[in-house]
């Protein structure tokens, strides 16, 4: 993930503090030691209301496609566009501190659509822990999954 600040582009850390305003770009690369056509790429975001929402959604609801090992995508950039989406502050929660937005990204070698999982999020997870495991080998169903969270300051 690319964080845009002041005009410069650069890695986002787990942990780092965002201000409202700032943008935030995703570059995807096909890593997959298996010999797949493609992944499909889903990204949830669980913000600072507690709500999550399937960002690819207006892209692609199934997950983004991404071309075979060595390809890659990138999602909120385009070429000679402003980079980035713009990170801001819904008006119904107090901005009186930081809160903790969470990313959480999936990687899956069939089409996967989470539209479902989209609105107020409950007190348990719905969202499984980091694993660099894969759950099968291709061509069955495998996925992937990684997580990044960032402190998003009004």
């Amino acid at each position: 993930m690319i964080r845009v600040y002041g005009g410069r582009e650069r890695e986002l850390h787990e942990g780092e503090r965002v201000l409202v305003g700032d943008r935030l770009w995703f570059e995807f690369v096909n890593h997959s030691r298996f010999e797949i056509p493609r992944l499909y790429i889903n990204v949830i975001e669980r913000g600072v209301a507690g709500r999550l929402a399937v960002l690819n959604h207006g892209h692609q609801p199934a997950g983004l496609e991404l071309p075979a090992q060595g390809g890659s995508r990138r999602m909120y950039w385009r070429e000679g566009a402003i980079a980035g989406r713009a990170q801001t502050w819904p008006a119904q929660v107090p901005d009186h501190e930081p809160r903790t937005v969470t990313l959480s990204f999936i990687a899956s070698v069939l089409p996967l659509d989470l539209r479902s999982l989209a609105g107020v999020a409950g007190q348990g997870s719905v969202i499984p822990r980091d694993s660099d495991e894969p759950t099968g080998e291709a061509p069955g169903f495998c996925w992937s999954y990684r997580r990044l969270s960032f402190t998003l300051c009004p």
